[in-house]
């Protein structure tokens, strides 16, 4: 298949992992992202002829012809796309920038170390700050009487608020005290360096070390080739610690990587001259069986006495076999006991790593957790019916060390510098002839953009400025500069009181939001009614809404440095409760998903006569004993019917978070706080957030004695499915509603 386990968008506004044919798709997408981002403004049946007239043919002896029903139009090209697109074309490059200062300081926190090991590999981290942009991060630190530096590359977030980490080499971290300082400069060229930190420099660990890995784990370090070691709460393979909330493992959220060299690093350890010493974890693992005579990926524990020369001491097992002794599976089913005896290097100072190897050998295309580790001990006293086997002569030469090394709290990403002299904007750019658009890079303002020749307009448009028009002159086959510099928009205020239309009485907490501005945080009003919010100068709607109110919309217009009056009048919703179902109350059956995200509906249709009522809960009857016994957790959400043939369409509002009743009864969600009011049909959605394997799900009950109303839709990785079919019975979901009613006409009795 063209694609296994790609995470993939899916109409739900989700993410999932696909596998199959299909996963072309992904391939198709990356070229009409580069497409894209070449030129915006391509519509998609300009990208579908570019596709097609670019695509390299292929044919066959059944298909002598392209394009046919065997290949399509052929082998896409990304290459030919892109060239395709800017044949005889030349460039446009410049900055969108803005007139201002940087005047404000980077900000920092860090936690100091209270250990290191003395000629161990220190990497630490820093989180850092800039209301533009941190330019640099470096570390100084005293190697003897001298400070020396190493630059810190962003390990996690981005160029306004990341993590930085700095790799300190062993041969400069000596027994006694480790001093050192961070420095800070950030794109206004303000430098901020941090007091000196201390750190005590110790030898080693021996007998009566243990680490629970609940606190950031001293001089514990990772490395490797596509090194997927992290530290933290496992949301992937056990699911959770064995003990508290942390562990070390292969990547905590999913499968770990594939063709890896990834390598765990404990501090160093000395054994004791006489007695034993048993190096003792917690172990969690899920690889691949596939390899000839055993699997091809494993975890492992290596020794070295020099940290040049490696041994393996043990690896993980398959835990199921066939009746010939082929080995099935190499994964355990909840955490297990490993110990190694590390005894025989008596008197010695040893170096102890945890080794994931994997390589995908195209035969199993199954995704794998990998090896988790907790609760990682020295002790004299073997366990008790230990059978972990040492595997005696295996020599390991360790593969990419001293790269993507990794402290317990970075997780590596790729960074990129740049040098700009003025403040950058994350913008917009178009050529207003062609509509041919770009979008600049915020962390530097600068963009780039291939068109044919001649003369245009070229505009530049960023949130929070005026959008400003340049004229260019594209010359073909050449390059011209275009700088432009945008002019900040001025804000103004809005003040008002929200009243009941009837009484003329104030009304508190009633909700404010700025429909067509999601940035603006929505204000509520205070206990007289009064709310004030400010937003960029401009026209907007505003939306008001309060609970057991009618909400309204206003057309409100600000002006910069100016207060705006707007008062509102909400009306009183009058309605009559109500319940949409289709069961009659009796459960027969429970459904659940094995995969997580998925979710059940039923399609809700308003009482006759009604045309406008108010979603104020839902009931869904849970089996919190089935398929994983005492849980409760699941979501719910509202689609409307504006899918192809009244299917859903749009979801309105959630997911919501919602907790199951463990007492057999109905679960009421609460939903008279989330707005949702509907004019027709509309579907109620149970969603499994979770995946069974993790055992932390309920199930949906179903009514199948009853008549079948029909009414069931199944979402299954992001693509709704009608389940039309009359043995799942009705799913065991009600709508509770507030239908309105016109309100009453007073009239003068005549005398």
């Amino acid at each position: 298949a063209p694609g296994v386990d790609i995470r993939s968008a899916v109409p739900t506004n989700d993410y999932e992992l696909m596998s199959g044919t299909s996963m072309a798709t992904p391939h198709i997408t990356g070229v009409i992202a580069l497409l894209k981002q070449a030129n915006a403004s391509l519509s998609i049946d300009q990208i579908e002829e570019i596709l097609f007239n670019s695509a390299i043919p292929l044919t066959d002896t059944e298909f002598p012809s392209s394009p046919n029903y065997g290949y399509g139009h052929g082998f896409i090209n990304a290459y030919n796309a892109i060239k395709t697109n800017n044949n005889g074309n030349g460039k446009i490059e410049g900055l969108v920038v803005y007139d201002g200062k940087d005047k404000a300081n980077p900000t920092y926190q860090h936690t100091s170390p209270d250990f290191v090991y003395d000629q161990v590999v220190l990497p630490l981290t820093v989180e850092v700050q800039d209301n533009i942009r941190v330019d640099t991060v470096e570390i100084q630190y005293l190697a003897g009487q001298q400070w020396k530096t190493v630059k810190a590359g962003r390990t996690a977030g981005d160029f306004r608020n990341g993590t930085y980490q700095a790799v300190v080499p062993g041969e400069d971290v000596k027994e006694g005290t480790f001093t050192y300082k961070w420095k800070m400069v950030d794109y206004g060229q303000n430098q901020v360096t941090s007091k000196d930190f201390h750190a005590e420099v110790k030898p080693a660990i021996t007998i009566g070390y243990f680490q629970d890995l609940e606190a950031v784990p001293e001089g514990w370090y990772s490395e490797g080739w596509k090194n997927d070691w992290e530290w933290g709460s496992p949301a992937a393979g056990p699911g959770q610690a064995f003990s508290g909330k942390n562990v070390y493992g292969t990547n905590l959220e999913g499968p770990h990587a594939p063709n890896t060299h990834s390598y765990l690093n404990m501090p160093p350890i000395d054994i004791p001259e006489s007695g034993n010493l048993y190096l003792q974890y917690k172990q969690w693992y899920d690889f691949s069986p596939d390899g000839v005579g055993g699997s091809t990926d494993f975890g492992a524990v290596l020794v070295s006495t020099d940290r040049q020369n490696w041994e393996i001491l043990t690896k993980t097992e398959a835990t199921k076999f066939g009746e010939n002794g082929v080995p099935l599976e190499y994964t355990t089913d909840e955490w297990i006991d490993a110990e190694v005896n590390l005894s025989s290097y008596a008197g010695k100072r040893i170096y102890i790593c945890f080794y994931k190897f994997s390589w995908l050998t195209g035969f199993d295309f199954e995704p794998h957790d990998g090896w988790y580790l907790d609760d990682i001990s020295l002790t004299d006293k073997a366990l008790v019916g230990s059978k972990v086997k040492k595997a005696i002569g295996e020599i390991h030469t360790k593969k990419q060390t001293n790269s993507n090394i990794l402290a317990p709290t970075a997780t590596m990403v790729e960074t990129n510098s740049s040098q700009p002299k003025v403040l950058p904007i994350g913008a917009k750019v178009t050529l207003v002839d062609s509509g041919y658009s770009v979008a600049t890079n915020p962390e530097d303002g600068r963009f780039s953009m291939t068109h044919n020749a001649g003369e245009f307009t070229l505009r530049a448009e960023a949130y929070g400025f005026h959008s400003k028009d340049q004229a260019v002159s594209i010359p073909k086959d050449g390059t011209v500069e275009a700088n432009l510099t945008l002019k900040p928009l001025g804000k103004g205020t809005l003040e008002g009181v929200v009243k009941d239309q009837t009484t003329g009485k104030p009304i508190s907490d009633a909700i404010l939001s700025l429909v067509e501005d999601a940035a603006i945080t929505p204000v509520k009003t205070d206990s007289k009614g009064r709310f004030t919010l400010t937003a960029f100068e401009g026209t907007y709607t505003l939306h008001v809404f309060k609970k057991d109110y009618v909400y309204n919309n206003y057309s409100i217009t600000l002006q910069s440095k100016k207060k705006t009056k707007q008062n509102v009048e909400l009306e009183r919703f009058l309605g009559t409760p109500g319940e949409i179902g289709y069961d009659d109350g009796t459960s027969e059956n429970s459904w659940f998903w094995h995969g997580a995200k998925n979710g059940f509906a039923i399609r809700m249709s308003l009482e006759e006569g009604v045309t406008k009522s108010w979603l104020t809960g839902g009931l869904f009857k849970v089996n919190t004993e089935w398929p994983s016994p005492g849980s409760t957790r699941f979501q719910v959400a509202v689609y409307d019917s504006t899918g192809v043939n009244g299917s859903p369409g749009k979801r309105i509002a959630g997911p919501f978070e919602a907790a199951a009743q463990t007492d057999g009864e109905w679960t009421h969600v609460d939903l008279t706080d989330k707005n949702i009011f509907v004019t027709g049909d509309f579907y109620l959605v149970y969603v499994q957030p979770d995946a069974s394997a993790i055992g932390t799900i309920p199930s949906l009950e179903s009514d199948q004695n009853s008549t079948f109303h029909d009414r069931n839709w199944w979402l299954y990785d992001g693509t709704w499915q009608h389940v039309t079919t009359p043995e799942y019975g009705n799913m065991m979901i009600r709508a509770v509603m507030n239908n309105a009613i016109s309100a009453p006409v007073i009239e003068t009795p005549s005398r």
